[in-house]
């Protein structure tokens, strides 16, 4: 036997160990799921094929804007103040949503300064809108604008993807719609409000400074409750709780002190007012590790967590310069638990208490907000637009025709080329089995997801298959038309396909290759199918039909008068 035979045999033959240890359990398990030994033998099916939860959330850019210019301008504040200037700060035009606006009042420095001082440090990130005696009118730059909206969609998609991987969906499908929206697709999901709750929360993580010296609880309650009854502000169940809260201190104002602002602490139906300090003392961009433990009794679930080396320094300061007040640790603005601190903290350690109750659910809470501050904060609130639970028996009635459909046309392909090309078409007939049996194992090696466009995808990967046949075989048909002997006719027959089968691939694989780029979810599922078709096609037709014309010649050894063609 010549090398390039042993070659292909091995070739083969590693390929259908493969295959047979991803495909055979997969086919022999109606539900599609096998055993985790020794490989992970599971076809991840899409949300069209095993439902799920679709939903598209909106990025509230409003809020981003604002908190972004207030971040800018507060940062110019600091470098006037360096120059021995004084700043006040009033908000103007807050509420139009695409374009934010805040009166920088300033004295003991010149117009001419500030400028400079502009023009050095925030040249793109901030621009004057207006200009009067001692006022400047200040906006977010348009092109830092359009990056800082890009940048939150992007980063909002990252931190969606890794919250999601680590809740356990099987091949999420996560996209952008527009320039404000985000599209969740989870295939599989049961727990539908758990999923939403995760994927919707902010996880913005605050320690702050409890403002206790300023107004005495019992003082502050009664001020709080004077307002809300006087302004009727009213938060109810369901309802956005910053909304509520954002009104709340909007009416407070020149109530509290100036750089301070009321947060409740939410305990058994109760909300617990704190005056706290605006200024943040650390977030939860510092966060290195978050994981459950439990408290001293060993009863409660509480979420420990490690700063990372920076935010560890700035904590032991916080902590070192505030030893007898109480330090806030804010969640989405709610307190959690305000410690008094007793003194210095080192090493960057701390916990944030969820309540006394115990038992499965308050450990699955925990666990979840494990899950969402070691993913990251999302840098915007997303409000759910649409949400759509996907039921599986759309998919099962989808498999079930799509496998009937192929096995329907696989019959017919399987008739016509044993009838026209006889013993040669048997050979194409078990190519055609083990190029879909690659594709499976490809499929489930790589961990793709099969989608109703990916069966499409399949289909025509057998169409493909069948032509590289017929255009083989109708290669050695003219050979031996010219008089070529059977084992000569087989081998020109092959050489000469195989630019024609070579270049019809490409050109099919250029085209996949575009769409698998460009597309969104169902189209890139097809490409996906079609690329791995494309590459088991070409290995099928060269590789493993030639290798049983040449195993048939080696039989005969060499010695073959006709050929059942």
């Amino acid at each position: 036997m010549s090398r390039s035979w042993w070659f292909r045999f091995v070739l083969l033959v590693f390929f259908l160990g493969t295959g047979f240890v991803h495909v055979f359990p997969t086919v022999a398990n109606l539900n599609l799921e096998t055993t985790k030994f020794p490989f992970k033998k599971k076809v991840n099916l899409g949300l069209d094929l095993q439902g799920g939860l679709y939903m598209v959330y909106g990025v509230d850019f409003q809020k981003v804007y604002k908190e972004v210019l207030e971040r800018l301008v507060d940062g110019l504040k600091g470098e006037v103040e360096k120059n021995q200037g004084s700043v006040q700060l009033s908000a103007a035009n807050l509420e139009i949503p695409e374009d934010p606006k805040l009166d920088f009042k300033f004295s003991g420095i010149t117009s001419e300064a500030l400028r400079e001082t502009l023009k050095k440090q925030y040249a793109n990130s901030l621009r004057i809108v207006d200009e009067k005696p001692g006022v400047l009118t200040l906006a977010i730059g348009r092109d830092y604008r359009g990056s800082l909206k890009e940048n939150t969609l992007n980063q909002s998609l990252q931190v969606i993807r890794n919250r999601i991987d680590e809740f356990g969906v099987s091949e999420p499908t996560i996209t952008t719609k527009g320039d404000n929206q985000v599209v969740v697709e989870l295939p599989g999901v049961k727990e539908v409000e758990r999923a939403k709750q995760l994927v919707g929360r902010t996880a913005r993580l605050e320690f702050k400074m409890v403002n206790d010296e300023a107004m005495p609880m019992p003082q502050l309650l009664a001020l709080v409750t004077q307002v809300e009854k006087e302004k009727g502000i009213v938060y109810k169940e369901g309802e956005k709780y910053a909304d509520y809260l954002d009104k709340l201190n909007a009416e407070l104002k020149g109530k509290i002190p100036e750089n301070s602002q009321v947060v409740f602490e939410r305990e058994a139906g109760k909300n617990i007012p704190y005056l706290l300090f605006s200024k943040i003392e650390l977030t939860g961009n510092e966060l290195q590790d978050a994981f459950v433990s439990f408290d001293q009794q060993n009863q409660s679930p509480i979420v420990s967590f490690q700063l990372n080396p920076r935010g560890a320094g700035v904590f032991e300061a916080v902590t070192g310069a505030n030893i007898g007040h109480r330090l806030a640790i804010v969640l989405d603005d709610v307190i959690h638990s305000a410690p008094v601190i007793q003194g210095k903290i080192p090493g960057g350690h701390g916990q944030i208490t969820l309540g006394r109750a115990g038992g499965d659910q308050a450990f699955k809470e925990a666990k979840d907000l494990a899950i969402v501050l070691r993913a990251g904060a999302l840098p915007a609130r997303l409000e759910l637009l649409e949400q759509r639970v996907i039921g599986p028996s759309l998919g099962a009635d989808s498999i079930r025709h799509g496998i009937t459909a192929g096995l329907v046309g696989c019959a017919l392909v399987f008739i016509f080329m044993l009838g026209y090309y006889r013993m040669s078409g048997a050979v194409a007939v078990v190519s055609l089995l083990f190029n879909l049996m690659f594709t499976f194992a490809i499929l489930i090696g790589i961990d793709a997801t099969l989608t109703l466009p990916g069966i499409a995808g399949l289909a025509l990967t057998i169409g493909m298959a069948v032509d590289s046949n017929v255009i083989i075989f109708e290669r050695i048909r003219d050979e031996l038309l010219e008089g070529k002997a059977a084992v000569a006719a087989i081998q020109a027959g092959f050489d000469k396909a195989f630019s024609c089968i070579f270049d019809a691939n490409i050109t099919h694989g250029i085209v996949a290759i575009i769409l698998l780029n460009f597309g969104s979810g169902p189209i890139k599922g097809f490409a996906i199918t079609l690329l791995i078709g494309i590459a088991t096609t070409l290995f099928c037709a060269v590789t493993v039909c030639k290798l049983f014309f040449d195993a048939y010649i080696h039989m005969k050894n060499r010695k073959i008068d006709h050929l059942s063609i």
